[in-house]
């Protein structure tokens, strides 16, 4: 009977586990080969924008860091552009000290994978907490992780997109608990996902975040207007993100006044180009596959080969260096 009973008190945490556990199934079976098979690879098509952008920005920052360094200054971009001042370098954002510990090419594969399991699990929370059953929260993980709205993603590169966008169902889970029943627990968690998904390095994730949650409330005026703990709780993911990533967000905003779009002068422009980006979506959709294995070597083999310092290397050890490049590197 003690046995029974033993293995009955086993079963219930088993059952509790088995759609998260599920979820990571689904990512690991889709990046076990970049994550643990040998060889520089990861998930991005060749010409998206971990090999233009966030390879070389990633090796370029915490490379700065382990000399001690703080990169405010980036060199190697035009005449250079500051680094720690632009949202995508995230260096701040506590996940990105993987890029410290791990081989570059590894530590990108680990940064996208384990954030698009964590937009699953999110999700999974999120459906739960609204009645949705075990099975049925597990498949809207799974439909959440997997969307063309946010996968795709993974192969076009969008680094700093997905990060955020894998703390957005945490913070709406909290907006939904404060609505439901205030408490320090949930305004806590609120804070830090709000924090983190600013220092994940795409404000744009953040205003779309904003709005949700926003609507969220909106729709729902009689569970926060005569409930003033709801009201407290809810300013508090507005204000103290905001001072918890200050630093981030005083120097961006800083370096903002010097951009060509500073008060204003884009937004006309605006509507726009959101309607010319949504139309390359869709035919980009059609042309790039769903998952691209690269080599990081070759990325983006000049820029690269700058921030290494590299390129007089480079183009004595190939033959398909352009005279361009050799001409830089110093070759014949």
């Amino acid at each position: 009977m003690s046995e029974l009973t033993e293995v009955g008190g086993l079963a219930e945490p088993i059952r509790r586990a088995a759609p998260g556990l599920f979820l990571a199934l689904l990512v690991l079976i889709l990046f076990a080969d970049v994550l643990f098979l040998p060889g520089d690879k990861v998930p991005s098509a060749p010409y998206g924008d971990v090999n233009h952008y966030f390879s070389t920005a990633r090796a370029f920052g915490f490379r700065e860091i382990s000399r001690g360094n703080l990169p405010l200054w980036d060199p190697y971009i035009f005449s250079g552009t500051p680094f720690v001042a632009t949202f995508q370098s995230a260096l701040l954002y506590p996940p990105n000290l993987i890029y410290a510990v791990l081989p570059l090419s590894k530590a990108i594969s680990f940064d996208l994978a384990v954030h698009v399991l964590l937009f699953g699990l999110f999700t999974f929370a999120w459906a739960r907490s609204r009645s949705v059953g075990p099975v049925g929260a597990a498949f809207a993980g799974a439909v959440a992780m997997f969307s063309g709205a946010y996968f795709y993603r993974v192969a076009a590169g969008h680094v700093t997109v997905i990060d955020g966008f894998a703390w957005m169902p945490l913070i709406l889970l909290a907006v939904d608990k404060l609505l439901e029943r205030p408490s320090l627990f949930w305004t806590m968690a609120g804070i830090f996902a709000v924090s983190m998904q600013i220092l994940a390095g795409m404000p744009q994730v953040v205003f779309i975040t904003f709005v949700t949650a926003g609507l969220l409330c909106v729709f729902q005026p009689m569970r926060w207007i005569k409930k003033p703990a709801a009201l407290a709780g809810l300013a508090s993911l507005g204000i103290f993100p905001v001072l918890l990533a200050a630093v981030q967000l005083f120097t961006s905003f800083q370096a903002m006044q010097y951009s060509k779009s500073h008060g204003g002068k884009g937004l006309a422009r605006l509507g726009w180009a959101v309607a010319v980006a949504g139309a390359g979506f869709a035919l980009a959709h059609q042309q790039i596959p769903l998952l691209k294995h690269r080599d990081v070597g070759p990325l983006n083999r000049h820029d690269q080969s700058l921030a290494d310092g590299q390129l007089e290397k480079r183009c004595k050890s190939r033959s398909d260096c352009s005279t361009d490049e050799q001409q830089e590197g110093g070759g014949e």
